[in-house]
């Protein structure tokens, strides 16, 4: 009988999970981002803002660039839910959906393709799990697709180190580890600093390779050259194909919007400080605790495992891709020191650390089980049980979350779609995020931001949407003199999570 079910399992297991997967995402996928999921107002307005330059190409026939910094920051994003968009629709749900089953088929993936490598299961289960990789997983924002070319890239490097392959395939797969990070960064810029994570690797692989007699220092040296080689090329591709010819566009970001991209201060003394501060706020969060804790332990058996001289033969027989993941969490603790540190910059981190104890438990398991079987087996059913006790912790956020789910930006869409407001103009932060349904022109405004400089006379706007304080917008109206409630002849507040967005039906003009 047990035999029946492990066989089962083994053949449709990862059917199941895909179904589990799926059927816990679809209650979300209407709602709005839970309370909880981030302190900035980013996952209720983002979604909106990152594809509305898109959405008004498609809907009134004319693409610019610089109505915001979105479309620049986000080509391949962009690029990739355009035709969606043509084929289903301008709508909020064709994105999600995108998003997630986008997600959903990288897991399938490279569970299948490693053989369902306990290392590949255990870290995907954590990560999956995990809170804010779990919503993210259905917004349409461009986090998630990030972390699915990055572990991609981490696939294909674990490929290349199986020593069975022929020198063309191990340079093949190395060409596409360099072609997902470069995708990665395509996708979203804010990934840009993992271009150096392949040749990274790899140049540490050459220098390890002096300290064995084992390795081949030629080969090694040649797969560092040719990882810098085409990683190069990608990023040469990227400033070739979508840099200069929209230098000009991007060189309209101003000091203070540089710094919103960086999420840091330029000062040295500020950046450091902040490392603490980050490290103490990120440890009171019950979403991340454990799996900081988890991960300091991780980290410490490693450390231990790369001292111990038989393990460092092992990882190389095993074509592990620990050294890999190391240097990727390593790269992602640079965050630590940022002044703006949303939740949703932490997404490729907490990939980063999910991936590290998961392969880091099955590595020390194996060491064991050489020793002992018995032992070995303990590990392993340690990692077991720590993976429950954080999904049993996720269980309990999800269900707080599914219990507590608001529609209330759906609301606004629907407040607006009882209008003809097609060809009419709407600004505001919040408004595309407020027009999914009426298909207006949406234009978000910021104070100092490209040609901004006084919005109503500039862009005849027929509805703005704006926070009562304007902070959503720097007080771009309000530093103009620009009174919204005075030049409005009605208005409709919304409640949304910590803040309260404002349609202002601005006055005809005479009146």
């Amino acid at each position: 009988m047990i035999k029946s079910i492990e066989n089962f399992l083994n053949r449709w297991g990862i059917f199941i999970a895909a179904i589990i997967f799926l059927l816990l995402q679809l209650p979300f996928l209407h709602a709005d981002p839970p309370e909880g999921v981030s302190w900035s107002r980013g996952p209720w307005t983002d979604e909106g803002l990152y594809l509305s330059q898109i959405r008004n190409a498609i809907n009134h026939g004319h693409l610019n660039i610089n109505e915001s910094d979105c479309l620049l920051k986000t080509p391949l994003f962009s690029l990739l839910i355009y035709p969606l968009f043509l084929l289903f629709g301008t709508k909020l749900m064709v994105a999600r959906c995108f998003v997630m089953l986008a997600t959903l088929a990288t897991y399938i993936y490279v569970i299948s393709k490693s053989k369902k490598h306990l290392g590949w299961i255990f870290s995907i289960l954590l990560v999956a799990s995990q809170f804010y990789v779990f919503q993210y997983s259905h917004f349409a924002q461009a986090e998630l697709l990030q972390c699915d070319f990055i572990l991609l890239a981490l696939f294909f490097y674990s490929k290349q180190k199986q020593t069975a392959l022929s020198t063309r395939k191990q340079y093949l797969y190395i060409f596409l580890s360099c072609l997902f990070i470069a995708l990665s960064y395509y996708t979203k810029i804010s990934t840009a600093y993992l271009a150096v994570l392949v040749p990274l690797v790899f140049g540490a692989e050459f220098i390890i390779s002096f300290l064995s007699k084992y390795d081949d220092k030629k080969a090694a040296f040649f797969k560092f050259i040719a990882s810098i080689v085409f990683t190069a090329l990608f990023f040469g591709i990227y400033m070739l194909c979508w840099y200069m010819p929209n230098q000009e566009a991007f060189e309209l970001f101003t000091g203070d919007e540089l710094s919103s991209v960086a999420g840091f201060s330029f000062s040295l003394k500020d950046y450091f400080a902040m490392l603490p501060f980050n490290y103490n706020i990120l440890n009171h969060d019950n979403k991340l605790y454990f799996y900081i804790t988890y991960t300091e332990i991780a980290l410490l058996i490693f450390i231990a495992l790369i001292l111990y001289r038989n393990t460092r033969k092992a990882l190389r027989e095993n074509a592990s891709p620990l050294l890999f993941i190391f240097l990727w969490l390593i790269l992602e603790m640079h965050k630590f020191g940022y002044h703006y540190l949303p939740q949703r910059y932490q997404i490729p981190t907490i990939f980063a650390a999910c991936f590290m104890i998961g392969f880091v438990f099955d590595e020390l398991s194996k060491q064991i089980t050489n020793v002992s079987i018995t032992k070995g087996t303990f590990i392993r059913n340690v990692l077991f049980y720590l993976i429950v006790f954080a999904i049993g912790n996720s269980a309990r956020l999800y269900f707080t979350s599914y219990n507590n789910r608001h529609y209330l930006v759906q609301e606004m869409n629907d407040y607006l779609s009882h209008y003809d407001l097609k060809n009419d103009t709407i600004i505001g932060p919040w408004a595309p995020s407020a027009t999914w349904e009426s298909k207006s022109y949406s234009l978000p405004i910021w104070k100092d931001f490209y040609y901004h400089d006084d919005p109503i006379n500039t862009f005849h706007p027929h509805i703005v949407v704006s926070e009562k304080d304007e902070t959503d917008s720097d007080s771009a109206y309000s530093k103009q003199n620009i009174n919204l409630k005075a030049i409005s002849d009605s208005s409709k507040e919304f409640d949304v999570y910590l803040w309260k967005p404002v349609i202002y039906w601005l006055k005809k003009p005479g009146k």
